[in-house]
């Protein structure tokens, strides 16, 4: 039973109601050597890891300090109820606890991936055996067909996307690198029709594999996937293209990164053959599937310019989320016929 506190931490100041819940979560542990760590990557929560000694030892929790207004764009019940379902079948790090307006969860040894390290091919076909362990887990009901949450999600970020901002220079900045919700909502219909009938399969997705979401064990040879508060059933395609489009990066955004067709198609093979347990994979296999990523990769900078724009509006954390935005967008749009185009094998 995964305890859950009566207590909200301060963003700003969040030491005093942190030692009031370790005094639970870690009982041993002194107080006077507690120390701590606020990690910057993240630009959807406020992430702090504390420990006794160093931060380079095993024993660090995390506490995650949810976003302001992030329960508009993310189930947090859910997203416990998969922290505790992978914890259990060694998907990811252990759930602690839970407190109003965050979670205590358990520290994943290893390096996070950067646009180096991911391509490497050692750590390619662990992130690829990562995500078949993750798609072939059977979490739904009775082993019943379920439904893809891709546009369900788009079409609820589209209502939420803000129809302007008070501050003139955003407000400009907005309304001249944005297409209008109209054109926006246009292209949503555009994407379902289309990615609906690709067929691809709907599995159990992490939907947000960027690299920083990626550990790499090296010494145990591992990849462990961290942030599961986007997961959910949605389809094969979108999980692989969104992890191929966050080759490019999150804070100093390039596209150029964006894996080429070679390189691509090495690790859908790896993915097919872990996937199909080591029979042979057969180049139309590859080929499907390649296509169907690189479609489904439109739906991934789609959601993130969505969910940039809303961020923009709400988010206390200083990042520059309408630019974010911006950059996604204009992947979509050039890239759109490209990938749209593109076609299946028969």
């Amino acid at each position: 039973m995964i305890p859950d506190f009566n207590i909200c931490v301060d963003e700003d100041d969040f030491t005093a109601g942190a030692l009031e819940l370790l005094r639970s979560v870690r009982p041993t542990w002194s107080e006077s050597q507690i120390q701590y760590k606020v990690y910057t990557e993240g630009i959807t929560n406020k992430l702090i890891g504390f420990y006794i000694g160093n931060d380079s030892n095993d024993d660090v929790v995390l506490f995650r300090l949810y976003g302001k207004n992030t329960e508009m764009i993310i189930d947090r019940k859910a997203e416990v109820q998969t922290m505790k379902l992978f914890s259990s079948v060694g998907c990811s790090a252990p759930l602690y606890a839970t407190f109003q307006n965050g979670i205590c969860y358990g520290f994943v040894p290893g390096e996070t991936l950067d646009e180096v390290s991911v391509r490497e091919p050692t750590v390619q076909r662990l992130v690829a055996k990562a995500f078949v362990k993750i798609h072939r887990l059977e979490l739904g009901e009775n082993g019943g067909k379920q439904r893809a949450i891709l546009f369900p999600v788009l079409k609820r970020y589209l209502s939420l996307i803000p129809t302007h901002f008070d501050d003139p220079q955003t407000n400009n900045r907005y309304h001249k690198n944005i297409p209008s919700k109209t054109v926006l909502h246009e292209e949503l219909c555009l994407l379902e029709e289309h990615l609906c009938s690709l067929q691809s399969p709907v599995v159990f997705c992490h939907n947000d594999a960027l690299l920083k979401n990626i550990v790499y064990d090296q010494r145990k040879q591992c990849v462990t996937f961290i942030d599961y508060e986007y997961s959910g059933f949605n389809y094969q395609a979108f999980d692989i293209g969104n992890h191929f489009c966050e080759f490019a990066g999150v804070n100093e955004t390039d596209f150029s990164r964006y894996p080429d067709r070679e390189f691509q198609l090495n690790w859908l093979e790896t993915y097919l053959s872990l996937w199909h347990e080591g029979f042979p994979v057969t180049s139309t296999q590859v080929e499907t599937l390649y296509a169907q990523v690189n479609k489904f990769a439109l739906a991934s900078n789609f959601m993130w310019g969505l969910w940039g724009l809303i961020q923009a509006a709400h988010s206390a954390i200083d990042f520059d989320y309408l630019g974010f935005s911006i950059c996604r967008f204009n992947e979509y749009f050039s890239r759109k016929e490209e990938f749209l185009s593109l076609k299946l094998p028969k």
